[in-house]
């Protein structure tokens, strides 16, 4: 007679007792997997949250030295006034000469 190839066992029947453990014993261990996995997350997105605070006063800063932060307040004699400014030398004209050429001539 030949033997069969696989040989298929079942596990011992438990008792009351001893399914009432396991299950107890698996819901506190997902009790604390699911606190720990909590206390993780809550840890690491207050992490995140700092970091982008962080980056976000450093980004305030920079704009705020190069002049790109909007109104800061002027911090300088005419540093609330905005426009450009344009150098350089003039000469007045006399308005009756230049706008009547004739009239010199005439007199």
């Amino acid at each position: 007679m030949q033997q069969p190839r696989f040989r298929i066992e079942f596990p011992e029947q438990r008792g009351p007792l001893q399914a009432w453990l396991v299950v107890l014993l698996s819901a506190v261990g997902f009790a604390v997997a699911m606190t720990l996995g909590l206390v993780f997350f809550v840890f690491f997105l207050a992490l995140a949250l700092v970091v982008a605070a962080v980056l976000a006063i450093r980004v305030w800063w920079f704009r705020r030295k190069l002049g790109m932060g909007g109104p800061a307040g002027p911090t300088a004699p005419g540093a609330g006034m905005t426009g450009t400014t344009i150098e350089g030398d003039y000469q007045v004209l006399d308005n009756a000469r230049s706008s009547n050429p004739g009239q010199d001539e005439q007199k």
